[in-house]
């Protein structure tokens, strides 16, 4: 936590002064080469520490500035723990200038016995030729200029369409994380192989030579929209990101209940409240805001916390804390037991999602009950039911060995008149499902699946402890009407089911990304008309952003293309400005890099790739994937 490493800070510099004091003598020696460089390139910057009077002045902390006053952006820093005691190195930092310059930059380092700060001259020039020399990462044409928020399906669709419609077009994707492809890669279920093929096409896309993908920047947090919007022709939002808590210090967490119309109304008929202290949430369940407020503000105390300076105006620190989670509130009691699961996080789990890697759901258990029957909940119960080599889809899960079907022929009453009525995709998987009921399965078989339907989620069922869900109860309902206006409603009864593992799997849900981009609350879209973001020229969506989160791959691809050749309309009919050059990529970078934010190219997510694949082939996979977004850094920049 940043406390611990602000009293590491205090303790150091104490041992210093009371070491030292009364000396005029330096214990070290230090030196810095200066460098040149051109414009976009990588360049190392390098500097030397030898400690010369005592045997114990071990080296503690070291960090390059560019410049020289207190408020020069910190470009490198390493701290070092007490038992690693150095007394010699040569501290190195890798730096992208992003313009002409030359500058003073300045080396500060801390030992036990010393600390001192030094400078050194670094000298950029611009590139004899800059579009020969096959620097990527940085749009060059002096066509339009799109940018695209999201590196997943419906962000490389969109960029394909663009690139392919618009010749001198160039287009940057930027990504939270430092690897591409979204749901693709962290979505996906590792027996449909043959969808995540699409990557082959992601990647074509990606080492276009008027694309590039601009991977570790967090639109909202690094950059805001409306610079973006400035530096662009045209912004894409594909990002449907779900945790703009994550990098938080403090912050309290709204979980809204479904039908939340404004945000103005939230806090009057919550599901619930949480708190977030650095990204995490730390607190949940809390049923009121003046409660939370309260237990915000002495876990700030007990924990010896920073004030954070957004929160010298307490209200407006609040109204922007506001988040809702990117998965729906089923709204009952005991929801946020032990052993409930959103299906997106235990699918982010299982498919190696770094923010999900610390979930550790109970796979012992007996009974598992999934909440919904799509595609993402049949997903989950094959991964729960198949052994590692047999993963397969809802018409192979009959046929999962040592696997049998535990249908109700009671739910099913009345289908087999009803099934010349259905579309054909409809019909075939209830032909399936009534063949099951019919022919039932093997009764020795280890383990069942079924459907349960007319069932409705009441209370999730905490054991003795109170903490750990035991179980489910469940209102059982009939239909009323007929046809397109059927509808379920209460009959009063309630049935219990013990289980061990709860997953709720009814549905995703965007959340806004930045203040200057309007959101439906109630329906989690952005307000567009065919891909174009209601009252604000330039700007755009496509994917979950733009229709919610339905539909399958080829729903995304279509809905994206459609996105794209809006975007391209409005640039031939003058609803554009086209006649304004505009910076693209160049003047983000030099936002991020002043802002200490340095981001992953695709090249270098290409080292990520060979790194998970070398993993997996050693255990005789496709690959293994890295779950700590500080490993992928280091190896990508490595």
């Amino acid at each position: 936590m940043a406390v611990v490493n602000a009293v590491k800070l205090i303790l150091l510099v104490w041992t210093f002064t009371s070491f030292c004091e009364g000396s005029d003598e330096s214990c070290t020696v230090l030196s810095c080469a200066d460098v040149t460089g051109t414009v976009h390139q990588e360049l190392t910057l390098t500097c030397s520490i030898s400690c010369t009077k005592e045997a114990n002045c071990c080296i503690t902390l070291y960090k390059f500035k560019d410049g020289r006053d207190e408020n020069a952006t910190v470009i490198s820093k390493k701290n070092f723990p007490n038992e690693d005691c150095k007394q010699e190195m040569n501290a190195t930092c890798i730096y992208t200038p992003c313009a002409k310059m030359t500058a003073k930059f300045t080396f500060f380092f801390q030992a036990k016995c010393d600390m001192k700060t030094t400078e050194f001259i670094v000298n950029i020039t611009e590139p004899d030729t800059y579009a020969t020399k096959g620097v990527r990462g940085l749009s060059s044409t002096s066509g339009p200029k799109v940018c695209i928020v999201g590196g997943g399906p419906a962000g490389f669709y969109t960029a394909q369409q663009l690139l392919k419609a618009q010749q001198d077009a160039s287009v940057d994707i930027y990504e939270r994380l430092p690897v591409p492809f979204g749901l693709v890669r962290f979505g996906v279920a590792p027996d449909h192989p043959e969808v995540k093929n699409v990557i082959n096409t992601f990647t074509q896309t990606a080492h276009h030579e008027r694309c590039n993908f601009h991977g570790n920047v967090n639109v909202g947090k690094d950059v805001t929209i409306d610079e973006l919007r400035q530096a662009y022709h045209a912004v894409v939002l594909d990002s449907a990101d779900d945790h703009v808590f994550q990098d938080l210090d403090l912050g309290i967490l709204l979980v809204e209940r479904e039908g939340a119309v404004s945000p103005s109304s939230l806090h009057l008929n919550p599901a619930s409240f949480k708190i977030v202290i650095e990204g995490e949430v730390v607190m949940k369940s809390i049923k009121d805001l003046p409660k939370a407020m309260c237990l915000l503000f002495g876990l700030t105390y007990a924990l010896h916390l920073s004030y954070p300076k957004p929160m010298k105006n307490t209200f407006q620190f609040i109204q922007q804390s506001y988040g809702a989670e990117g998965n729906r509130s089923m709204g009952i009691p005991g929801e946020d037991l032990a052993g409930v699961f959103p299906a997106k996080d235990f699918v982010g789990w299982y498919n190696g999602l770094p923010r999900n890697k610390e979930m550790h759901p109970d796979l012992a258990c007996e009974t598992a009950v999934i909440l919904g029957q799509g595609n993402v909940a049949l997903d989950v119960a094959r991964i729960l039911l198949a052994p590692l080599d047999v993963l397969k889809e809802l018409r192979e899960m009959v046929n999962l060995p040592n696997t049998r079907a535990d249908m109700l022929p009671t739910d099913f009453e009345g289908i087999a008149e009803a099934l010349k009525d259905m579309p054909r995709p409809r019909k075939r998987l209830t032909e399936l499902m009534m063949k099951a009921v019919k022919e039932g399965g093997d009764d020795k078989a280890e383990k069942c699946w079924g459907f349960r339907f007319f069932r409705s989620p009441v209370e999730v069922l905490a054991g003795a402890g109170g903490k750990r869900a035991t179980g489910i109860r469940l209102a059982l309902n009939k239909l009323k009407g007929s046809g397109e206006n059927a509808r379920a409603e209460p009959t009063g009864q309630l049935e219990d089911v013990d289980c061990g593992l709860i997953i709720s799997s009814i549905g995703y849900k965007s959340i806004p990304i930045d203040p200057a981009v309007p959101f439906d609350l109630r329906k989690a879209i952005v307000p567009n008309e065919m891909g174009r973001v209601q009252d604000t020229a330039g700007l755009y969506c496509s994917g979950w952003v733009k229709r919610g989160p339905t539909g399958v791959i080829a729903t995304t691809m279509n809905d994206s293309f459609d996105t794209a050749r809006i975007l391209i309309q409005d640039m031939d009919a003058g609803k554009l400005d086209m006649s304004v050059s505009k910076p693209g990529a160049q003047a983000i970078t030099a936002l991020l890099q002043k802002r200490g934010v340095r981001t992953v190219l695709f090249q270098q997510w290409e080292k990520i790739n060979a790194e998970e694949e070398k993993r997996g082939k050693s255990l005789g996979k496709p690959r293994e994937k890295l779950l700590d977004v500080d490993e992928m850094l280091k190896i990508a920049w490595s």
